[in-house]
């Protein structure tokens, strides 16, 4: 898995200093504010997962697993038997 450092940044914005309401990397809060401050204090730490096993061992992790493999799910059957009763209009 990769991992990316997100900071919070102070950025010049209207002519004001203020800090961004989201997390960036360096390299993407740069190319629109090159004087970006880091706030060291806001760091994440994000694991990002590159390889099909890494996402799909992710997927289950962070899943109820319902939908790990959607080619095994199925829904149940009283939901798919309510399609064929009768609407009343």
């Amino acid at each position: 898995m990769k991992v990316i450092k997100q900071y919070k940044w102070r950025i010049r914005w209207a002519g004001k200093w203020t800090t961004t309401n989201h997390h960036a990397t360096e390299e993407d809060i740069k190319v629109n504010n090159p004087e970006a401050i880091c706030l060291p204090h806001t760091l994440i730490e994000r694991e990002i997962p590159e390889t099909d096993a890494e996402i799909l061992a992710n997927n289950r992790r962070t899943c109820t697993g319902i939908l790990t493999n959607p080619n095994t799910y199925r829904p149940p059957a009283e939901f798919l038997s309510s399609f064929s009763d009768d609407v009343p209009f």
